[in-house]
Parts: C-alpha cells; structure tokens; sequence
C-alpha cells in the first residue's frame, strides 16, 4: 500500500532560479603612442649583391716597409794653406846650385796628397820676359826626376818658381831661384865629341 504525501489533486510546479550575470565593463583604450609604422624602402636599395657561390675573398698582403740605410759621405774639410804646405806638399828644384851646360839635366823633387792639386814648373829669361819655360804635373803624386837643360830655349840666366794651385789659388807653397845656362864651349863641344877613353886594366 502506497501512502501520499502530496494531496491527490495538486500538482507540483519548479520555481525558476534566478542568476544574476555580472555586467561587462567596457575596455578601456590605450591612449600609448603607436609604434611607428615600417615603411619598407624599394627591393633594389636593401638588395644584398648575391656573390657567386665559389667567391673567396683574395686577402692582398702589404710588404713591411724596410728603411734604407743610406751611408752619408763624410765631408773632409779643405785644409788651410798653411796645413797643405806643411803636411801635403813637398819641392825642390836645382839644390846642387851649379851652372849648367844645355846637356845637362837639372834635378826635381816634387809631391803632394792631394789629386785636386796641380804643380807648376816656370822659369823665366832675365831681361827678356817672353822667354819662358813651363809645365805642370798632375797633384797627388811623387815625382823624383831630371829636367834637361835643353828643354830652355836657350842659354842665359833664369828665374824659376815651383808651386801648386789649387781651385783658383795659385802660387801655394812656392820656391824659387836663379838657374844659369851657359853655352857651350868649342871644347866642350869636342869632349862631348870625343870622349876620354878609360884606360882598360
């Protein structure tokens, strides 16, 4: 046997439930500064050249530079006159001061150190200067020799100087004198003709 709670005649009905939906905020809007737009520039101007696939980059070497040492003469400096005819420079003509026949040889001694210099023989006639006698002899040597008597142009008395120049300076270191030519006698001429024979052991 069934019992009832409810009455036989009434019917049960649900209530609605009522839910509350909470009410949508609306968003606010950034009011940041916009990040700037990209403004893309041309194909050709962000082109990269394409390189050909075998490309390797040639590396050039730079050579070192290598100072040259370069020797700088050293410059000597022009000796004084004074230092030149004491150190560099010696002369001698006629020491043995005797009158010579124009067979004869008269004898010369002359010197210098220095191949910029030059060495001058004149001799002139007395009371006749257009008769004269002259050389010279390239400087930087030594010379020990005779000056035949017959290189004079003639017999008589003469003044003679030896020297040297150098550059435009003449007359350095000089010596003079007074050397005779006498002519030859006819019997001088005929010793030099037929010499004295020499008797034979």
């Amino acid at each position: 046997m069934t019992v009832s709670l409810l009455p036989p005649t009434q019917t049960y009905t649900p209530i609605p439930t009522i839910v509350f939906l909470p009410t949508a905020t609306p968003s606010q809007t950034s009011t940041s500064t916009p990040f700037p737009t990209f403004n893309p520039q041309s194909a050709a101007a962000l082109a990269r050249p394409t390189l050909p696939p075998t490309w390797t980059p040639t590396w050039t070497v730079t050579p070192s530079f290598t100072p040259t040492i370069t020797n700088t003469p050293t410059i000597t400096p022009t000796r004084t006159i004074d230092e030149l005819c004491q150190s560099g420079v010696d002369l001698a003509f006629d020491w043995e001061l005797r009158t010579y026949q124009s067979d004869d040889v008269a004898p010369i001694f002359a010197s210098t150190d220095d191949p910029n210099t030059t060495i001058v023989f004149y001799a002139e006639k007395q009371h006749d200067p257009t008769i004269t006698l002259e050389f010279t002899l390239p400087g930087g040597s030594l010379y020990f020799a005779g000056v035949p008597i017959e290189s004079f142009p003639e017999p008589g008395i003469y003044d003679w100087k030896l020297s040297v120049t150098r550059g435009e300076e003449t007359g350095l270191c000089a010596i003079q004198g007074t050397l005779t030519i006498k002519t030859l006698s006819l019997l001088d001429l005929m010793r030099n003709a037929y010499p004295t024979a020499t008797p034979q052991n």
